[in-house]
């Protein structure tokens, strides 16, 4: 039986960031459920519950007799996986000046992403870890 579920599509960039986290810690006990995006599966009413947004990528966790433990945001879904099957992928917690930086990162990866607009953020000259005020 599967460790757990992980809801994804294919050519979604989530669901890459997560199946390569497995693939780093060589873990390949899970089902992999790949929903249609072009078919709109991951707006289905199915998915809905279990992904406010109706977007992808989903990680289900069987705790029974508990029922289901989800998480349904990418960065989150690996951390958890990482931590929890103890993939050296992250930075030791004791390493503080180091999970400052990994948590840097990740944030500066958030802010070029997205911005208040739907644009991308763009960074000032000069200084790769301020931004623009342009949404950010």
């Amino acid at each position: 039986m599967p460790a757990f579920a992980l809801y994804g599509g294919r050519g979604s960039t989530n669901t890459d960031r997560v199946r390569l986290t497995l693939a780093e810690g060589d873990f390949t006990n899970y089902e992999l459920v790949l929903l249609n995006l072009q078919k709109g599966e991951q707006k289905s009413e199915e998915n809905m519950k279990r992904h406010p947004w109706g977007k992808i990528v989903k990680y289900l966790l069987s705790l029974f007799p508990r029922g289901w433990f989800t998480l349904y945001e990418s960065r989150v879904i690996y951390k958890h996986l990482a931590r929890k099957y103890s993939f050296p992928l992250l930075p030791p917690e004791s390493d503080v000046e180091a999970v400052a930086l990994f948590d840097q990162a990740q944030s500066t990866e958030m802010l070029l992403r997205l911005s208040k607009d739907g644009q991308r953020g763009v960074p000032r000259k000069n200084a790769p870890h301020q931004f623009s005020g342009r949404g950010c």
